[in-house]
């Protein structure tokens, strides 16, 4: 891996189920990567700083992206650079992304969720994007649950 140079923001793309092999909690598995990628690139971690980890379906597949940046300015729309991650053992396996529309829609990404958050009075960044993730699959989960109950009550 390149040593990185600020400010540059960051998008790690991977599945759920790689984000699970380095922690079953979302939010501590996105910033467990986050750190080992730092430790393995000679980053300055106190220079790192989540902006969102979103977890999104497309094509039938699970996708999970991390943003994050390095040394960048309030508001800046930086260089991106982008990794498709896999988990090897306790490894992180970092597969550059080229795609000449990146750089665009990674930081169109962040401004609508920094618009958003201002717009309900959040902090950007802030936990949010994890935190509706784990209630809706709760309520999912309980459902389910429900679901499996009332069943098997009418047996």
């Amino acid at each position: 891996m390149m040593d990185l140079k600020p400010p540059v923001r960051i998008l790690f793309r991977t599945r759920p189920d790689q984000l699970q092999m380095i922690h079953p909690i979302l939010d501590h598995a996105d910033t467990i990567l986050i750190e080992k990628f730092c430790r393995s690139g000679n980053i300055t971690i106190s220079g790192i700083q989540r902006l969102i980890t979103k977890v999104w379906i497309e094509k039938n597949k699970e996708r999970a992206d991390i943003i994050c940046d390095y040394g960048v300015p309030a508001k800046a729309e930086p260089k991106v650079i982008a990794y498709d991650v896999t988990i090897k053992g306790s490894d992180l396996v970092l597969d550059p992304l080229d795609d000449s529309q990146i750089r665009s829609r990674v930081n169109k990404e962040v401004g609508a969720w920094r618009e958003s958050n201002n717009k309900y009075g959040m902090p950007f960044p802030g936990r949010t994007d994890v935190r509706n993730l784990q209630r809706r699959q709760k309520t999912t989960s309980r459902r389910n649950c429900s679901s499996k109950l009332s069943a098997s009550l009418h047996l």
